[in-house]
């Protein structure tokens, strides 16, 4: 793994996604960092490796190559939500790699550039293996 990432995993759709240093320390730490487990890198990989939803974006510049990843917070009732930047819009499919490119807690949980939820976790077969 390149000596910038801080982990790499592969998402429910079979994509590969990774975390740098560049993003984690130059963008998320220093734009949501007031928010609770935001610095919380354990709550950020779960949330793109086991999501309960992925939706798509609805950004103007890189929306149809970008999922939004999000994730219930292990012991809260927070909403974690990861936005995962692709080389093409076929991440919907799998097989790509894409770029963590912030995570926060957002307020109120329904703003922001999120679009429909394309992909759930299925919690009920999960609880039965």
């Amino acid at each position: 793994m390149p000596s910038n990432r801080i982990f790499s995993v592969v998402c429910p759709l079979g994509n590969n996604i990774h975390l740098t240093h560049r993003t984690w320390q130059g963008h998320t730490i220093p734009k949501h960092d007031a928010q609770d487990h935001v610095g919380d890198l354990e709550s950020v990989r779960a949330t793109v490796e086991n999501p309960d939803h992925i939706r798509y974006s609805t950004d103007e510049h890189h929306g149809q190559d970008t999922g939004v990843y999000e994730r219930i917070i292990t012991g809260t009732t927070m909403l974690m939500r990861v936005p995962v930047l692709f080389d093409s819009p076929e991440f919907v499919h799998g097989g790509q790699e894409g770029r963590i490119m912030t995570a926060f807690v957002p307020f109120p949980p329904s703003g922001g550039n999120i679009g429909k939820i394309f992909w759930m976790a299925d919690r009920k077969k999960e609880g039965k293996k």
